[in-house]
């Protein structure tokens, strides 16, 4: 899928501007920098319909992991692990079935998908503009999507300013 490619070419810039090690991963990147950019905060800098930071987690998860983005993100972590992919977890992808109502994108098409490429797909839906109300990866240029990825802190510290 076009994000999960854009989050890898990302990711390759990212890891040679930081000097991280050539293993360092989609996975890693997320914890270290997406989480908490983004999600361990109660308005979040991005939504993926039908994710598991979508969804409110039950009570019990909550008080398990230590917050609501901590289940959140834990649930999400669950779901790469041990279900199929699908538009919920690997954005960009097809649905997971016939009935739900998100259901128009589908496929029986066998894709060789891993976690790093579910974890790329975050970093490449983040990495998008948006364009009347929706959002559209319109380009890979390492300049372009580095820019684009240095805008974060400020779009994060500006939501903060505004009062909910």
């Amino acid at each position: 899928m076009y994000t999960s490619y854009v989050g890898k070419k990302f990711l390759r810039n990212y890891k040679e501007k930081h000097q991280k090690p050539d293993d360092y991963s989609a996975r890693e990147f997320f914890d270290e920098v997406m989480f908490p950019l983004f999600f361990d905060d109660e308005e979040h800098l991005m939504h993926v319909s039908n994710s598991p930071f979508f969804q409110k987690p039950r009570q019990e998860d909550i008080e398990k992991c230590g917050g609501k983005s901590l289940a959140q993100y834990a649930h999400l972590k669950n779901a790469i692990e041990n279900e199929p992919p699908n538009m919920s977890i690997y954005v960009g992808f097809a649905a997971k079935d016939i009935g739900g109502t998100t259901s128009g994108q589908l496929t029986d098409m066998d894709f060789k998908t891993d976690s790093e490429d579910v974890f790329a797909s975050w970093m490449g839906e983040a990495l998008a503009v948006g364009v009347n109300g929706g959002f559209a990866i319109l380009f890979d240029e390492p300049e372009i999507l580095y820019a684009v990825f240095e805008g974060w802190k400020y779009y994060r510290k500006y939501l903060q300013q505004t009062p909910i």
